[in-house]
């Protein structure tokens, strides 16, 4: 191959990886409940592959078995969670929002997601994301999030711990639809 086209090619390369899945919003109408209904649209992000195919089935299982509709997976909200993660795994201390006091609304908005009501369930120390889904269905306050059915897309996202306390940082970003 000459250096040219190795050159042409190299370039290329570094062009086409710089493409991301950007989130594409779709309406569908819900009730206050999250159901969907006839009437006033809201805006949900579109579908992406989820990040872990075992806390997507676990986690849309136990809402259908709530009642409440399945959460679509989001790659935007993905980053999200992976960067929030991340940030925690080389913290001293595991906490709601980051340091400079941002929320998890206040993060999704800043990546260009979103701007619509946001929540999050964190946890370390888990050794897998079966584990972590598992641990955060059996605690009252973060099922009730996990479970809210007003919730419709979600973000997950897991870093190996950093701080050397031998402890694995994971979260889940959940989003309202907006009404536009």
């Amino acid at each position: 191959m000459s250096i040219r086209a190795f050159a042409l090619s190299t370039l290329a390369a570094g062009f086409l990886s710089a493409c991301v899945p950007v989130p594409i919003p779709i309406v569908v109408p819900l009730s206050p409940a999250g159901q969907p209904i006839d009437g006033q649209p809201v805006v949900r992000l579109g579908q992406t592959p989820p990040q872990s195919a075992t806390v997507d089935a676990t986690l849309n299982k136990a809402r259908t078995d709530a009642g409440a509709g399945p959460l679509v997976s989001n790659s935007g909200l993905d980053r999200v969670a992976a960067q929030y993660a991340a940030d925690l795994a080389q913290g001293d201390k595991l906490m709601m929002g980051t340091p400079t006091g941002a929320k998890a609304t206040a993060r999704i908005k800043a990546a260009g997601v979103s701007d619509c009501p946001a929540g999050e369930v964190i946890s370390q120390g888990f050794p897998s994301d079966s584990a972590a889904i598992t641990s955060w269905l059996s605690n009252a306050d973060q099922r009730k999030t996990l479970l809210n059915p007003r919730y419709a897309n979600y973000g997950f996202g897991h870093a190996a711990d950093r701080s050397g306390r031998g402890a694995d940082v994971w979260v889940v970003v959940l989003l309202m639809p907006c009404v536009p």
